[in-house]
């Protein structure tokens, strides 16, 4: 059957893959990676695995089946049949069929589908609203594309530009709050990493044995760890992790021997007993990398808002190995192709 034929009024693009069939195994997939998600969630709750491995048994399945589901919505929802013609372009959903006149479209643009590394073409009407999303495995797509952005950008409108400049601005907006927020994050983790350094150093050079108020022994909501809220005299209230053995032997006690800093003695630890946090992201060797690398991105992604809010885009196609840089989705600048 041809995916693609000459129509009497027009071209039509068929889909033989269109239908809730072939959205089924990513819709499946993305439901296994959050059911393994839980679990690792939970794992490394009861665990001691640290935030690395929080982060690739719970965050990274989350982020790749996210990017599933919006496959599989995108696949669910794309047409069985598009025809384009002079005056506008039909649009099949099996049984049902709607046209649209030209005046009727407002812009159409590629964008990326969220977490996939694929794109689709966004085709909305004249106040924004999304009309029909086509997906790259459509058959034919960029003819497809390249056809229905002719008739728009032929149109003697600006609705396309207005429709484009308001999302664009939204982009920017959001891109450079994002942005702010990594930059934040990033000095704060250095910030909390050189004050940790600093006590561990502290307590290794002037630390003297004490006492410490017992104000709270208790198990934490996770059931499993055992916690112990102490004070120094002249210090705030301190919470610690204890050995399950050790935190027995405290009950009923009033206080328990620490290690603290005569002049900070904020900067206090129990003399025995406590959990030392191994974590390597909160090491200066797992620490500062990690916010340098928060640093760079939150420079990106501010020095990127003000492009963004003029509707500039760059992304790689995987298909064409290119590089491209877009502007209200249309291809302004490509690189050259690499070799496969």
């Amino acid at each position: 059957m041809s995916l693609e034929s000459e129509h009497s009024t027009g071209r039509v693009f068929e889909n033989p893959y269109s239908g809730s069939g072939s959205s089924s195994y990513l819709f499946l997939g993305g439901f296994g990676l959050v059911a393994f998600a839980i679990v690792g969630f939970f794992g490394a709750i009861w665990g001691r695995g640290g935030q690395m491995a929080l982060h690739l048994t719970t965050t990274l399945p989350v982020i790749i089946a996210t990017g599933l589901f919006a496959r599989g919505f995108s696949r669910r929802n794309t047409p069985s049949r598009v025809v384009v013609d002079s005056d506008g372009m039909e649009v099949d959903f099996g049984p049902d069929s709607k046209r649209y006149h030209w005046s009727e479209i407002g812009s159409a643009t590629t964008a990326n589908v969220l977490n996939s590394g694929k794109t689709w073409l966004r085709v909305t009407d004249t106040a924004g609203k999304t009309i029909v999303r086509v997906d790259e495995s459509f058959p034919d797509y960029r003819r497809l594309v390249d056809l229905v952005q002719s008739h728009v950008d032929a149109k003697p409108d600006d609705d396309a530009i207005r429709i484009l400049s308001r999302k664009a601005k939204r982009a920017g907006a959001v891109t450079f709050l994002f942005g702010g927020f990594l930059a934040t994050a990033a000095v704060f983790i250095a910030l909390q990493s050189h004050w940790e350094q600093r006590a561990r150093n502290l307590l290794a050079a002037r630390g003297v044995v004490g006492e410490g108020e017992i104000v709270r022994r208790f198990t934490a909501p996770n059931g499993v760890t055992r916690r112990l809220e102490y004070r120094v005299a002249g210090a705030g209230v301190r919470n610690a992790e204890v050995h399950p053995v050790y935190w027995t032997t405290l009950e009923g006690a009033e206080t328990v021997p620490v290690v603290y800093v005569p002049d900070e003695p904020d900067i206090s630890r129990l003399e025995v007993g406590e959990v030392n946090d191994d974590d390597f992201l909160k090491s200066p060797k797992g620490a500062y990398p990690l916010a340098a690398l928060g640093g760079l991105m939150a420079l990106f992604m501010l020095g990127y808002s003000p492009f963004a809010w003029k509707g500039y885009d760059l992304g790689f196609d995987d298909k064409e190995r290119t590089w491209r840089i877009t502007r209200y989705g249309r291809v302004i600048w490509e690189s050259k192709k690499k070799p496969s």
